[in-house]
C-alpha cells in the first residue's frame, strides 16, 4: 500500500498503558495477495482497478483514448 498521511493525530502517553491514536491517510496504490494470488489491485494515478483478474476500468481508459 502506498499513501500519504493527511492527519497523523495527537498522541497521548500514559505510563504503563497502550498508546491510542487516530490517523487519516490517502491511499494511492493498494494490492491484495492471498496465497500468492492477486485478488485486488487499486492504482489511482494509473486509473487501474482490478478485482479477481478483471480490469474494472478497461472501458473507461478506452473511452479516454488510452
Amino acid at each position: 500500500m502506498t499513501g500519504v498521511f493527511k492527519d497523523a493525530g495527537a498522541f497521548t502517553f500514559k505510563q504503563h498503558e497502550n498508546v491510542d491514536t487516530t490517523s487519516t491517510i490517502t491511499v494511492y496504490h493498494s494490492e491484495l495477495f492471498v496465497a500468492g494470488l492477486k485478488f485486488n489491485l487499486y492504482d489511482v494515478m494509473a486509473n487501474i482497478y482490478v478485482v479477481n483478474g478483471v480490469d474494472q476500468l478497461a472501458q473507461f481508459r478506452t473511452n479516454l483514448g488510452g
